[in-house]
């Protein structure tokens, strides 16, 4: 914490006004990069019609976020698989507003008999399978993600999956 005050500029007694801990710290800089990642994945769903089409969108916008900010990617998914972290609950209530984002979606998508009729947050939990295979490959394959026939795929594997 020291190291960090100082690297702030500010007096430790100040910083700790702030963060009372390390731990509180953490919390605030994973917070903070996950709103960032929500912003950035909610972008433009407003003016899209269908729920399929607002879930590719997303991915979309989510892999987009992670290529474009690497770095507060990195943070959400450490802070996400640190053991500190881990626990039931831990991952939805930690990651609530991006679940909030697509239950809602899905909500919406369930009423007007477009996706498969099932409790929103199991097709919310199927979302962030599919979606979490095509970030993390693409993540790891950067090159991949101008490949339009990949990402096409991708979205109809979010269609083939949800969609009634």
């Amino acid at each position: 914490m020291s190291e960090i005050a100082g690297e702030a500029q500010v007096a430790k007694g100040t910083f700790y006004l702030y963060y009372p801990s390390k731990e509180a710290l953490i919390d605030a800089v994973y917070d903070y990069c996950q709103e960032k990642d929500v912003e950035a994945c909610d972008t433009g769903l407003a003016e899209i019609e269908g729920a399929t089409a607002k879930l590719c969108r997303r991915l979309e916008n989510a892999i987009h976020f992670a290529l474009v900010h690497p770095n507060e990617a990195a943070i959400e998914r450490m802070y996400l698989s640190s053991p500190a972290r881990s626990g039931v609950g831990t991952s939805y209530v930690r990651q609530k507003r991006h679940f909030e984002s697509v239950d809602a979606v899905m909500r919406e998508g369930v009423a007007k008999g477009e996706l498969k009729d099932l409790p929103a947050a199991l097709l919310g939990e199927i979302f962030f399978s599919i979606g979490a295979a095509f970030y993390y490959y693409i993540i790891a394959n950067p090159n991949l993600a101008d490949d339009a026939v990949l990402m096409e795929k991708a979205y109809q594997t979010v269609r083939d999956c949800l969609a009634r």
